[in-house]
Protein backbone atom coordinates (compact mmCIF):
# COMPACT_ATOMS: atom_id res chain seq x y z
CA UNK A 1 0.00 0.00 0.00
CA UNK A 2 3.05 2.15 0.74
CA UNK A 3 4.68 1.58 -2.49
CA UNK A 4 0.99 2.66 -4.26
CA UNK A 5 0.49 6.07 -2.06
CA UNK A 6 4.16 7.31 -2.37
CA UNK A 7 3.32 6.58 -6.45
CA UNK A 8 0.55 8.92 -6.39
CA UNK A 9 1.79 11.66 -3.88
CA UNK A 10 5.39 11.87 -5.21
CA UNK A 11 5.33 11.36 -8.44
CA UNK A 12 1.42 11.24 -9.62
CA UNK A 13 1.89 8.15 -11.34
CA UNK A 14 -0.39 5.60 -9.16
CA UNK A 15 -3.69 5.03 -11.04
CA UNK A 16 -7.50 5.39 -9.37
CA UNK A 17 -7.29 1.95 -9.40
CA UNK A 18 -4.17 1.61 -7.20
CA UNK A 19 -5.26 4.04 -5.00
CA UNK A 20 -8.42 1.74 -4.52
CA UNK A 21 -6.25 -1.44 -4.64
CA UNK A 22 -4.34 0.52 -1.76
CA UNK A 23 -7.67 1.21 0.26
CA UNK A 24 -8.18 -2.10 0.36
CA UNK A 25 -4.58 -3.36 1.47
CA UNK A 26 -5.11 -1.08 4.26
CA UNK A 27 -8.36 -2.07 5.42
CA UNK A 28 -7.08 -5.69 5.53
CA UNK A 29 -4.31 -4.87 7.99
CA UNK A 30 -6.90 -3.14 9.73
CA UNK A 31 -8.85 -6.04 10.14
CA UNK A 32 -6.09 -7.76 11.83
CA UNK A 33 -4.31 -4.81 14.08
CA UNK A 34 -6.27 -1.44 13.48
CA UNK A 35 -4.24 0.19 16.08
CA UNK A 36 -0.55 -1.52 14.33
CA UNK A 37 1.50 2.26 14.18
CA UNK A 38 2.14 1.40 10.70
CA UNK A 39 -1.74 0.63 9.68
CA UNK A 40 -2.23 3.77 11.12
CA UNK A 41 0.34 6.01 9.61
CA UNK A 42 -0.58 4.61 5.74
CA UNK A 43 -3.95 5.15 6.47
CA UNK A 44 -3.48 8.66 7.45
CA UNK A 45 -1.35 8.92 4.52
CA UNK A 46 -3.60 7.24 2.15
CA UNK A 47 -5.99 10.32 3.49
CA UNK A 48 -3.60 13.03 2.31
CA UNK A 49 -3.27 11.00 -1.04
CA UNK A 50 -7.31 11.36 -1.76
CA UNK A 51 -6.56 15.32 -0.85
CA UNK A 52 -8.86 14.31 2.45
CA UNK A 53 -6.49 16.77 4.35
CA UNK A 54 -8.67 17.37 7.88
CA UNK A 55 -9.15 13.70 7.82
CA UNK A 56 -5.77 12.85 6.91
CA UNK A 57 -4.28 15.38 9.98
CA UNK A 58 -6.92 13.73 12.86
CA UNK A 59 -5.03 10.12 11.78
CA UNK A 60 -2.13 11.35 12.28
CA UNK A 61 -3.10 13.12 15.65
CA UNK A 62 -4.37 9.81 16.59
CA UNK A 63 -1.20 7.89 15.64
CA UNK A 64 0.89 10.29 17.71
CA UNK A 65 -1.28 10.02 20.75
CA UNK A 66 -2.33 6.52 20.63
CA UNK A 67 1.03 4.88 19.65
CA UNK A 68 3.20 3.59 23.22
CA UNK A 69 6.20 1.30 23.32
CA UNK A 70 9.65 1.05 21.68
CA UNK A 71 9.50 3.61 18.64
CA UNK A 72 7.09 5.66 20.03
CA UNK A 73 9.15 8.99 19.83
CA UNK A 74 9.92 8.20 15.88
CA UNK A 75 6.46 7.16 15.64
CA UNK A 76 5.78 10.88 17.19
CA UNK A 77 7.96 12.71 14.73
CA UNK A 78 6.74 10.62 11.70
CA UNK A 79 2.95 12.14 12.97
CA UNK A 80 3.63 15.52 13.51
CA UNK A 81 5.73 15.68 10.44
CA UNK A 82 2.90 14.01 8.85
CA UNK A 83 0.54 16.93 10.23
CA UNK A 84 2.72 19.89 9.25
CA UNK A 85 2.68 18.07 5.52
CA UNK A 86 -0.88 18.00 5.60
CA UNK A 87 -1.48 20.96 6.50
CA UNK A 88 1.26 22.91 4.48
CA UNK A 89 -0.78 21.12 1.06
CA UNK A 90 -4.26 22.14 2.57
Amino acid sequence: ASSLIHGRVNFGRTTDDGMQRAGRLIAAAAAISPDHPDVLDSAAWLLRAQDKYQESIAAYQHLVGNCPGPGRGLRQGVGRMGVRWVADAD
